[in-house]
């Protein structure tokens, strides 16, 4: 790999940490294989996917359709989704197991243009509820709900349970904790106002 673009990812890795990345590498004739092992050297929390694209002095001419090809393996549709997204509140972060539904295909393509953040308080002793700012197609049925569980409510409320309540939700997704006082603890369960911000 090039000097310059060693010195770009070692400043800019760990801001690259846990994106999407697929790799095209340039040469005159040397193979792609080192540069490769240096990307993910360099950015080893970088989520790399596909085959890496090798445009050599050989194939530059066709580099348009070589591009158009490589882009084939991967699905560009801004609604697929994740095996994840990530909460973050108070400067810890935990990963959400995400549902396959109307509700968070919308929410994730609305996390791929920028992190959501809002306020969410206390209720009933068992959650954390805050108001989106927008609305999600809503798919409600009846749930006995757990902790950890990441709820709609309405159409445009996060629901983040530290306890366990019967209602009708549209199903987000579950936090993934150690054990339920740390889960209660990330949540500032009974502390009241919080920001919670939600990101790919």
């Amino acid at each position: 790999m090039a000097a310059i673009m060693q010195t770009f990812l070692f400043q800019e890795g760990p801001g690259i940490a846990g994106k999407t990345i697929g790799l095209i590498v340039s040469s005159y004739s040397s193979g792609i294989s080192s540069v490769v092992a240096d990307a993910k050297r360099l950015i080893p929390e970088g989520k790399f996917v596909g085959e890496s694209l090798w445009i050599s002095n050989a194939n530059r001419s066709r580099q348009d359709a070589l591009i158009k090809q490589w882009l084939t393996q991967f699905n560009n549709d801004s609604t697929s989704m994740p095996d994840h997204i990530k909460i973050s509140i108070g400067g810890n972060t935990l990963p959400v197991a995400m549902e396959e539904n109307d509700a968070t295909k919308a929410l994730v393509k609305e996390l791929s243009v920028a992190p959501i953040s809002y306020e969410a308080d206390d209720y009933g002793g068992f959650e954390k509820v805050g108001e989106l700012g927008f609305s999600l197609p809503a798919s409600d049925s009846h749930f006995t709900t757990n902790p950890g569980d990441v709820m709609l409510y309405s159409g445009n409320q996060i629901v983040l349970f530290y306890g366990s309540n019967s209602w009708n939700y549209t199903r987000i997704g579950k936090m993934e904790y150690d054990n339920p006082d740390d889960l209660k603890s990330f949540l500032k369960a009974g502390e009241g106002k919080i920001t919670v911000t939600l990101s790919l």
